[in-house]
């Protein structure tokens, strides 16, 4: 699986300089805005768009099929993509962190703040993880920009409906809650994938 992986991570060497460059351009509009979210919500994408490039890679060169002739399970396959996902939401999570910290010097709300993308990151790519084994990267983009979009709306239609934000006793349990939920969704996510990929014909 630690091969896998390492095979995801070499392919997206070519697509690096594209990302650092985005990177640094968000980076420098947090800093003159002050506000970190700017940088955290390309951290988001950013999670995204690994698991995408490293399917597409995988799409074009056939490589499943390729894969599935050597002593390499589905599920060691399935597997390497989470921890691809997984590798770069904590590398996301430690870079947006120490941007907010260097700019509030407040630990905890910077801590909470990050964390909190975080988990967001991992519940999308949770869900758009079992899309891309089941229709694959083109016909999964997709349902992966209705996925990510989703919360936007939903946002823009609670907000014209008048919908006032949670108490913050609400808030605060939905805070110790949310990570547990998040947990759950990924180890469903895992069990989809593995079950897809299993039935998938190549």
């Amino acid at each position: 699986m630690i091969g896998l992986f390492l095979k995801d991570v070499i392919n997206l060497k070519q697509q690096a300089k594209i990302f650092l460059v985005i990177a640094v351009l968000f980076i420098g509009i947090s800093i003159l805005q002050q506000d970190n979210s700017f940088f955290a919500m390309y951290m988001v994408v950013f999670t995204i768009l690994v698991s995408t490039t490293a399917f597409a890679y995988d799409d074009k060169a056939k490589w499943d099929r390729y894969a599935l002739t050597m002593p390499v399970s589905g599920r060691d396959i399935v597997l390497s993509k989470y921890l691809l996902v997984f590798v770069f939401t904590v590398l996301a999570f430690l870079l947006t962190f120490l941007l907010a910290f260097s700019m509030t010097h407040a630990f905890h709300e910077s801590l909470t703040e990050c964390l909190t993308i975080s988990l967001a990151s991992l519940a999308l790519s949770s869900i758009i993880l079992p899309v891309f084994f089941k229709f694959g990267v083109e016909k999964g983009r997709i349902v992966m920009m209705a996925i990510v979009l989703a919360p936007s709306f939903l946002s823009l239609l609670l907000s014209n409906l008048n919908f006032s934000a949670p108490a913050p006793a609400i808030l605060s349990k939905l805070e110790i809650v949310a990570p547990f939920a998040v947990i759950l969704i990924l180890v469903l996510s895992v069990f989809l994938s593995i079950r897809i990929y299993k039935k998938k014909e190549f």
